[in-house]
């Protein structure tokens, strides 16, 4: 298991957003990700994981007048 960091947003068996901190347990899978130069190992330190950001829009008032 390995914590890095997203250089691009993708998705598949493991998906992240770009920036985003994630933990890969599989070492196969990570592998495959830095080789293609989606990820980027990043230090084991005491940093929780960067939560995903919602792609939800926000509902906006319409005003009337």
């Amino acid at each position: 298991m390995g914590r890095y960091k997203a250089l691009v947003s993708f998705a598949g068996l493991v998906t992240g957003v770009k920036g985003q901190t994630i933990n890969i347990e599989d070492d196969a899978v990570a592998r495959d990700l830095l080789r293609a130069k989606y990820i980027q190992a990043v230090d084991n330190t005491d940093q929780a994981p960067t939560p995903a950001k919602s792609t939800r829009r926000r509902k906006t008032k319409t005003v009337e007048g």
